[in-house]
């Protein structure tokens, strides 16, 4: 599914990743719904790109250092197997290295996992289900495992996702539209990074509704005035 859109203008992502969520991309350790995270975002930012190749080519020249190790036959058919299980295993995000055109909103990692709720462009007309406030979430199943999820989430212009922290790790990509919290302004591309140490109020900019792609590793816990009733009705 290609979305595009016109309204959609290019901008090189100023906030990013942490280091070690690109060093575990380029290791190839990310897990699944980590990895189409990861990918997506280098789709759209030509730093992160260069950093990912920098580490995967440090990573080859470091094993080719390693000294050869002699296998005996029965090791070889017990190696050989094992990499047969981890390439069945292996996590079927597709890295896409090369800048994506402005007008193409989703990029093709996380496209890929959207062919099942192909509406002809429209993000408008995806599955969106209502979270209150303002806010609409769509699971994406096939990258969500492990007490991790990945979601697309649509924030109403101007409004605000209530004050929450984090049991766990979470990352937000903004796909259209943009964002503002107590660390800065989040465009196309940009990624807030948020932990337990994190405590804030997200609020959509004003003119467009802002869709973003969220990954998290653990649920999130509102800490608002109405904090314990949302936790009781929303589980996020």
């Amino acid at each position: 599914m290609i979305t595009r859109t016109a309204m959609t203008t290019e901008h090189r992502p100023s906030h990013h990743p942490e280091t070690g969520a690109l060093v575990d991309y380029a290791a190839g350790t990310a897990s699944q719904a980590a990895g189409v995270m990861i990918a997506s975002h280098l789709a759209l930012c030509p730093a992160c790109r260069g950093e990912v190749g920098r580490l995967e080519a440090l990573g080859g020249a470091m094993l080719e250092e390693l000294p050869p190790t002699p296998l005996a036959s029965a090791g070889i058919d017990a190696l050989l197997a094992r990499l047969d299980k981890l390439d069945a295993e292996r996590p079927s995000f597709a890295p896409e290295r090369q800048p994506v055109a402005a007008s193409i909103v989703i990029p093709r990692p996380l496209r890929d996992y959207l062919g099942d709720m192909d509406v002809g462009g429209d993000l408008t007309a995806l599955p969106w289900r209502k979270l209150g406030g303002g806010v609409d979430e769509i699971e994406i199943p096939q990258a969500t495992g492990r007490g991790e999820h990945l979601r697309l989430l649509r924030i109403k212009a101007g409004s605000a996702v209530p004050r929450h922290t984090h049991d766990g790790n979470e990352m937000v990509m903004v796909l259209t539209g943009g964002f503002t919290d107590a660390s800065g302004h989040y465009l196309r591309g940009d990624v807030g990074v948020s932990d337990a140490d994190i405590d804030h109020t997200p609020v959509a900019d004003a003119g467009a509704d802002c869709i973003c792609l969220s990954f998290t590793d653990a649920p999130l816990r509102f800490t608002g005035p109405l904090g314990w009733l949302l936790n009781r009705l929303v589980r996020f």
